[in-house]
């Protein structure tokens, strides 16, 4: 064949064509490759779904059972309170006699009773979630025990909270900040970014 109808790049592109296959097709890389600027920055392929890491998914339930602990707890100690001062100032101060038949007074107590059924039920998750099965039986027996099961939640409630401060999630009257967690899962999506080159630009 005759080069000189091509020029030179012809001749050089017929002669590694016929010579090996495959570095025919890596040269075409090589050229796909030169077209590309390297000084462009890298596009960021951000993704932003609701991605969650393990420890993350376990902090955020955590928090969650911890915060209805706080409350039901708040709400079990303000019907604890209100009986405690109503026999006192009707029953001791005012000496009148202190009705027991009468519907507010079965609804404290069933609304007593609901809110140490779901504090049991929420200590018994906690434990269950940050150690093991064993230790969240033992902890939903000890609350069926009078006395013994106030100290229990106080202690639960300490570790508890430790524990999610030792995580930078700030603990408050009602719980735990949910907030804190969600920023520590934006900083995991940003840390994580995945960045694909530029291609085809010029």
């Amino acid at each position: 064949m005759d080069y000189k109808l091509f020029g030179k790049d012809a001749r050089h592109f017929f002669c590694i064509k016929n010579r090996s296959p495959d570095l025919f097709h890596s040269i075409q890389l090589s050229k796909a490759a030169m077209q590309t600027n390297p000084y462009l920055a890298p596009t960021a392929n951000l993704d932003t779904g609701d991605r969650w890491s393990w420890d993350l998914k376990n902090l955020w339930q955590i928090a969650l059972y911890q915060k209805c602990l706080m409350i039901v707890q708040f709400i079990l100690f303000a019907i604890i309170l209100f009986v405690v001062f109503y026999v006192q100032i009707i029953g001791t101060l005012l000496r009148l006699p202190i009705e027991t038949d009468g519907y507010w007074f079965w609804g404290i107590i069933i609304a007593a009773g609901v809110s140490l059924l779901l504090v049991t039920i929420c200590i018994t998750l906690l434990c269950s979630k940050c150690w093991n099965l064993a230790i969240g039986a033992g902890a939903f027996a000890g609350m069926l025990i009078p006395g013994a099961n106030l100290i229990l939640m106080l202690v639960i409630n300490s570790l508890i909270t430790k524990r999610l401060r030792n995580y930078n999630v700030r603990v408050g009257l009602f719980g735990a900040n949910m907030n804190d967690i969600r920023i520590q899962q934006q900083e995991d999506i940003e840390n994580s970014v995945s960045y694909e080159p530029a291609s085809h630009q010029k």
